[in-house]
């Protein structure tokens, strides 16, 4: 599935953070179940937290999406805006990718 489910990116400020990253539906639902080698279509989600103690705006992305080791997504050289804005101490989720998944595929950003 998808790996890693950690922190994977900081801001070189250090104030914005990817918590987590997971696949999940249209909705953000996370894709619990499936049967192995069937196709469906999935969201590449990810969870931003703001540490600041006041909010940020324009939140950039750069990352790679590899489906079983293959680059299938970049957001380089110019970025994906991800939120306008978040709120300090806040947690907010974005959908950057979605894609015909196969089910037990290999996901890494």
């Amino acid at each position: 599935m998808l790996q890693p489910t950690g922190p994977i990116v900081d801001c070189s400020a250090g104030d914005v953070t990817i918590v987590n990253s997971y696949l999940g539906d249209a909705a953000g639902n996370p894709i619990t179940t499936c049967s192995a080698g069937s196709p469906v279509i999935a969201y590449l989600w990810v969870t931003i937290y703001n540490n600041a103690g006041n909010e940020r705006d324009a939140i950039i992305l750069l990352a790679d999406v590899y489906i079983n080791g293959n680059l299938a997504y970049t957001t380089y050289p110019n970025g994906l805006c991800v939120l306008d804005n978040i709120q300090p101490k806040a947690t907010k989720k974005y959908p950057i990718y979605s894609f015909s998944w196969t089910c037990g595929q290999s996901v890494k950003m």
